[in-house]
């Protein structure tokens, strides 16, 4: 199935406890923006089914193997 020239994709890590410990060891964000961030997941999460196509960011060199994989099917050249 071919893509029009965009595609909507929603980003994850296996479990919102991940992304929380990625948030505290970059040490950039105090107690309130982190819970902040951790509320606006949540709600982030819900709508992850309104979206075509999923990654799981817990390995980066997978996820990146995702991401291609999908640009070649949503937009291959010459198809």
């Amino acid at each position: 199935e071919k893509c029009s020239d965009h595609v909507s994709i929603f980003v994850r890590t296996s479990d919102p406890s991940v992304y929380e410990e990625r948030l505290r060891q970059r040490d950039t964000e105090d107690e309130a923006a982190i819970q902040r961030r951790m509320r606006n997941a949540e709600g982030e999460l819900s709508h992850a089914k309104d979206y075509p196509y999923h990654i799981l960011n817990d390995d980066l060199e997978q996820a990146a193997r995702d991401l291609a994989s999908i640009e070649d099917t949503c937009f291959r050249k010459g198809s």
